[in-house]
């Protein structure tokens, strides 16, 4: 939420939401009432992963990467992440996965 802020410092956002419990924290929540003034969350339903879209990448990049494969060090298995991040975002242009900085 902090980074968002910085990136985005005066522009609305609309934010999609789980109910992680770690969303629901005292920091989080703090930090969502400092931006409500420009911030619009929606709350997916509790126990519906199939509405998190993020869900179904994960289990593309499981399936994709990790499943039924062995690597020689972490840095090896998180080259094949980024080369994936890569890809995806090719395919996507503008609407690219922006969680990839996370993992540079």
């Amino acid at each position: 939420l902090e980074q968002l802020a910085v990136e985005y410092p005066t522009q609305s956002l609309i934010l999609v939401m789980d109910n992680a419990s770690y969303h629901h924290s005292a920091k989080v929540q703090a930090m969502l009432s400092l931006l409500e003034h420009r911030l619009h969350v929606f709350w997916l339903p509790q126990y519906c992963p199939e509405l998190n879209v993020i869900e179904r990448f994960w289990l593309h990049l499981k399936q994709t990467i990790a499943a039924n494969k062995l690597y020689h060090s972490v840095a090896d298995l998180r080259q094949q992440v980024l080369h994936l991040f890569a890809k995806q975002n090719d395919i996507f242009g503008s609407e690219r996965l922006l969680f990839h900085h996370f993992f540079r």
